[in-house]
């Protein structure tokens, strides 16, 4: 909002324009506001106001008094009522002074001496700035500054403005006029923790979005304690979205108004690095364990999520909460905790200074064919798993990597999905990620259950078959991988189905570590004299620790065992195949891990 007025109009009685003349004595007269030689009484008086509300502006008005003992120039602000008990003054008497006034008692703010000129020209000019106030005097004729005070209260916030007049002296206002200001201020709505994916080329274009009052020439950005550049060249609307490049690492990014250095905002941390949705069952959900815990790595970088909730936060366990959970397909009902996924985290962090993040969408229970991007077995609002799992890759706006443990379900004597159909379907869901996504999947690898409703195995059914499949895939695709097998961990202490204790945990994440960073290989390995088939395959290391413990097909004596536990082009010498019955053992191998 702006006004102004010269008063050049025909001389009135009547002001006109918007005024109220609460006096009746100020009139038009020689194209000026004039208020005729009137002896003075109560105060404030012979007010004269505009009927329009002010909060933050710039008020001026030019003034020209016959004798300043006995004029006031006054300029009104924040004026309650039309009638005047409430507001502020900024005036000149003797003394330039600014005042908050209630009926006739007056509360000083600031004053100060000024001289001022009779039949002489000056301007008035009040700047009200949220509880902030300046008062300047400058002459006319060379717009010279004569005096400048400045005072602060918080009683009004907003009112009618206007000016006045108290004395035996003629007084006249020309050019008056008043011009709006927004109290400035800008805030950021990108949320704390907001993580992006690294690309290819180790660096990510991230968005910051915020709002802002006022009127800023440029806003500027600075990454750290970097240089400020200019990020929004021509503000406009009271909103912002900035889009940037920043490297792989973590940050504080600040905004402020180039014309306002003391407005600014800041959010911290934000990151560009490893994001990872974390697909399949219960125990990459976390299953009654204790909640673990993680720590930064050593300079401070930290780890990320985006929890169900549709929240950036730092890590915390429960990892996937149902706390005020957004979409219910993944619900995790069973209060999950203890999740290796913190543990990974530590992994990484000990190791590396690159952020990582985390996308809970995995759903206790669940089977091969819940994961299909088709799938209708179990839509809840409207959404399937596939669903969610799109919808949240997209908030977050991209992944490095799906992790997908899964194969309980399938395995358990209750469905016994076909190795076949499981394998096309688990190939399926990777081929919709790579597509969809761009990224390939990272298959933890179905361990051992000892619980009684997992006893049955058939050549094509049951968990040894399932992670075959598994293991087959990730031999078969370069956009499957496959971590080091985790079928030597002992669950019959727990509940023979889901890894609980710490050292379990522990485990599983060092594992799952090891092959995601590249300490997973695989050997292809050729014998003679045993037929085609199916055999339990051990790799044995030489302390006796198990490289590989699962089933494996062989062709006219060849097969590759993919995920092994052991940086690539590592040598190794000595395998047993086992078929239970007859043994078939003590054949020697020699190779190197691709």
């Amino acid at each position: 909002m702006a006004f102004s007025d010269d008063f050049n109009r025909a001389d009135s009685a009547t002001i006109g324009n918007g005024w109220v003349d609460s006096s009746g004595l100020a009139e038009i007269s020689a194209n000026t506001l004039y208020f005729p030689n009137n002896a003075g009484g109560s105060f404030p008086e012979n007010l004269v106001y505009r009927n329009e509300s002010l909060s933050n502006g710039v008020i001026e008005v030019e003034f020209n008094t016959p004798s300043r003992a006995d004029s006031l120039p006054q300029i009104h602000a924040r004026v309650t009522t039309g009638q005047t008990n409430t507001g502020y003054i900024f005036a000149v008497s003797g003394n330039m002074f600014m005042s908050r006034f209630v009926g006739t008692t007056t509360f000083a703010l600031a004053n100060a001496p000024v001289t001022i000129s009779p039949n002489t020209w000056y301007k008035l000019r009040a700047t009200l700035v949220g509880s902030d106030f300046t008062l300047e005097l400058i002459r006319v004729s060379d717009s010279v500054l004569i005096a400048s005070i400045s005072g602060s209260d918080s009683t009004y916030s907003s009112g009618f403005y206007g000016v006045s007049y108290r004395g035996d002296s003629e007084l006249r206002y020309d050019n008056f006029s008043m011009t709006e200001i927004a109290s400035n201020s800008i805030s950021i709505s990108t949320q704390s923790y907001r993580i992006w994916a690294r690309s290819n080329s180790d660096d990510a274009d991230v968005t910051i979005e915020g709002s802002y009052s006022g009127s800023p020439a440029t806003i500027e950005r600075r990454v750290d304690d970097g240089a400020w550049v200019a990020a929004i060249s021509n503000p406009a609307g009271g909103a912002f979205s900035d889009t940037f490049t920043l490297a792989t690492g973590q940050y504080s990014v600040s905004y402020r108004f180039s014309d306002d250095t003391a407005t600014e905002a800041t959010v911290t941390p934000i990151a560009v690095g490893e994001v990872i949705a974390c697909t399949g069952q219960s125990n990459i959900v976390g299953w009654k364990g204790d909640n673990q815990v993680f720590s930064d790595s050593s300079s401070g970088v930290t780890a990320y999520l985006f929890g169900n909730d549709d929240n950036f936060k730092q890590l915390q366990d429960p990892y996937s909460s149902s706390e005020n959970q957004v979409d219910l397909v993944n619900d995790n009902d069973a209060s999950p905790a203890g999740s290796w996924i913190v543990r990974f985290a530590n992994q990484w962090l000990q190791n590396s200074d690159v952020p990582i993040g985390f996308i809970p969408c995995a759903k206790g229970g669940t089977t091969i064919q819940m994961w299909q991007k088709d799938d209708t077995t179990r839509i809840r609002d409207g959404i399937n798993l596939y669903d969610s799992l799109t919808r949240r890759i997209g908030v977050v706006g991209g992944v490095n990597r799906v992790f997908f443990q899964l194969g309980e379900q399938d395995s358990s004597d209750a469905v016994l999905t076909e190795k076949s159909v499981y394998k096309s379907k688990l190939l399926s869901f990777a081929n919709n990620v790579l597509t969809d996504f761009g990224v390939k999947t990272f298959i933890v690898p179905l361990h051992t259950m000892t619980r009684a409703d997992f006893a049955t195995q058939t050549a094509t059914t049951g968990q040894g078959a399932i992670r075959e499949a598994q293991v087959e895939l990730a031999s078969e695709n370069n956009f499957i991988d496959v971590g080091p097998l985790l079928t030597d961990i002992d669950l019959s202490g727990v509940d023979g189905l889901h890894f609980e204790t710490d050292e379990q945990l522990e485990t599983v994440a060092s594992r799952v570590y090891s092959g995601y960073v590249g300490n997973v290989s695989t050997l292809n390995i050729s014998v003679s004299g045993i037929p085609d088939g199916t055999y339990k395959t051990y790799l044995i290391d030489q302390s006796d620790n198990i490289l590989y413990n699962a089933n494996a097909t062989y062709a006219s004596g060849a097969v590759t065992l993919s995920g092994l536990a052991v940086a690539v082009g590592t040598a190794l010498e000595g395998y047993v195949i086992d078929n239970e019955s007859p043994h078939t053992n003590g054949a020697v191998i020699s190779g190197v891990t691709v």
